[in-house]
């Protein structure tokens, strides 16, 4: 166990913190508590509203990969947008994501995330992403 407990920070780098400690330890179960209930979540347009549908793409997308590994960068605020790049190991290979968090009331309100299907087709070891 070398995952961080939660921090219990309260502002946007104590909810963004233990984000990244529920994603790293691969904790769909912290995650719930992090997201409010009617969230919204666009990953590179696959769109999902709510505890259920976000925590299922977690668990089937991203979980199932044991060695799934986001670094992430310093945290750029603007009031209640949070921007983050990180370095996502994932799948044996590693790529650059953008997510933008909302936060609202102490909770992630909407997380849009940007190149994540790249780094799943990189994982998947497709040689020629885009071709059929």
């Amino acid at each position: 166990g070398l995952y961080r407990l939660p921090t219990r920070h309260v502002g946007p780098a104590g909810i963004i913190g233990d984000y990244f400690a529920a994603v790293t330890a691969h904790d769909p179960e912290l995650l719930r508590t992090l997201f409010a209930p009617d969230a919204t979540f666009d990953v590179d347009g696959d769109l999902r509203q709510g505890h259920e549908q976000i925590l299922a793409y977690y668990t089937e997308r991203t979980f199932t990969f044991d060695d799934f590994r986001p670094d992430a960068q310093p945290l750029h605020v603007d009031g209640s947008t949070v921007t983050v790049d990180i370095d996502v190991h994932i799948g044996g290979a590693d790529n650059r994501v953008r997510d933008v968090f909302e936060l609202g009331g102490g909770r992630i309100t909407s997380l849009v995330v940007r190149g994540f299907a790249d780094a799943l087709r990189a994982a998947d070891g497709d040689p020629n992403p885009g071709s059929t």
